[in-house]
């Protein structure tokens, strides 16, 4: 059993060297979409461990790191001042 395990490990790998992929699938794909979104939020500014992101179209979050939370759907230009 461990044996197949192996040889299959290494014909997957095999397949993805002769593809050109040097990560394994689920990284690469993890990767590209964060190459997708890279530039299009602009960061300004920390409040209470919180930042105020801009969007490139505009729309402002306020985005809480330790917690993993967004206001998406809150209007901040009061929370601005």
């Amino acid at each position: 059993m461990l044996m197949k395990h192996m040889y299959d490990r290494r014909l997957k790998a095999k397949e993805w060297e002769e593809a050109d992929l040097v990560l394994v699938p689920r990284a690469q794909t993890h990767i590209d979409k964060m190459i997708k979104c890279y530039g299009q939020y602009q960061v300004q500014g920390i409040i209470s461990r919180s930042f105020f992101t801009i969007g490139i179209n505009g729309q402002r979050w306020k985005v809480n790191t330790n917690t993993h939370e967004c206001d998406c759907c809150r209007d901040l230009s009061l929370d601005l001042t």
